[in-house]
């Protein structure tokens, strides 16, 4: 009956997965239970002398080798949970790398980018100062010319007034 109750409750478990951490808690307490059950066993004297009989002793072998089995099982899981965690770090360690050489590469294009315009600044730069010096060399040329220009006109007046005075103070025949 307990037989049947353990391999009922195994299949049970194994229809319904567990995590890692679950899976490895169960086969745990699933080897307790065949250590009590061994126990159980061992503990039994139904011989006529008080000693094992061959069944006590098959049971016990039979519990022992339920015990080996899932000691293997055990192992088994164990190495399992490993190499998922070996797979794991070394998917994270991958991905670190892999970002980390994304980021310097990033880094790289954004110095670049950066020198580029830095050259484009400083080209703008001497640009500006080349236009703005244009720009007052031609200011200066400009308030040269409208002197210039005030004068002329001063003068064109100054004749003008001179011309139309003579004419009014000369008469003319």
């Amino acid at each position: 009956m307990t037989k049947f109750l353990l391999l009922f409750t195994f299949s049970l478990l194994y229809l319904f997965p567990a995590t890692a951490q679950d899976n490895m808690t169960r086969l745990l307490k699933e080897r307790d239970e065949l250590y009590k059950s061994y126990d159980h066993f061992n503990q039994q004297n139904s011989s006529l002398f008080g000693k094992k009989s061959k069944k006590d002793l098959l049971n016990i072998i039979t519990t022992l080798k339920e015990i080996i089995n899932k000691d293997t099982e055990i192992i088994r899981e164990v190495r399992l949970q490993s190499s998922q965690v070996r797979l794991q770090s070394t998917q994270k360690e991958s991905s670190f790398i892999n970002n980390n050489r994304e980021y310097i590469e990033r880094i790289g294009t954004l110095k670049d980018e950066q020198e580029k315009l830095e050259a484009q600044v400083k080209l703008k730069t001497s640009e500006l100062q080349t236009q703005q010096e244009t720009f007052e060399s031609q200011a200066k040329t400009l308030s040269v010319f409208k002197i210039i220009t005030g004068i002329l006109a001063v003068t064109v007046l100054g004749l003008f007034w001179y011309i139309r005075r003579l004419k009014v103070l000369v008469p003319q025949k």
